[in-house]
């Protein structure tokens, strides 16, 4: 099983998001609405990616993420949100950020391309080193 976290402010968001994911049953989904719960849970158990939403009071996703890798945080990080692609988003890839998917109104092909990245990175860190 892939372990996936998600986080975003929005608890109906999460509901859709993670039936939108965990439909396959491919994924073990943990969900938090609360980037101060989600850092200590990440901090506190191992994920294979953590996907956050970039706007959110207290701590925007993007310096949530930072937070996380700086920490040590191993997980492939992915920010999923609407927001469009500024230099701020541009600026996490390079730092912290492993992919940045926008959220554009297709629920559908969004969630299977959320699931693709998800699968494809839990292959590629899971195979030994030749």
């Amino acid at each position: 099983m892939i372990s996936v976290l998600l986080i975003d402010d929005d608890p109906e968001l999460l509901e859709i998001i993670s039936l939108g994911i965990g439909i396959d049953g491919d994924f073990t989904i943990q969900s938090c609405n609360s980037p101060t719960v989600a850092l200590e849970l990440a901090l506190a158990q191992k994920f294979d990616s953590i996907v956050c939403d970039f706007h959110m009071p207290g701590m925007d996703g993007c310096s949530l993420l930072q937070l996380l890798r700086s920490r040590g945080c191993t997980a492939q990080l992915i920010l999923f949100s609407g927001k469009e692609p500024d230099d701020e988003i541009k600026d996490s890839l390079t730092r912290c950020v492993d992919v940045y998917l926008q959220r554009q109104g297709n629920p559908e092909a969004e969630f299977r391309e959320l699931k693709r990245i998800i699968r494809t990175a839990s292959t590629t860190r899971k195979q030994p080193p030749l």
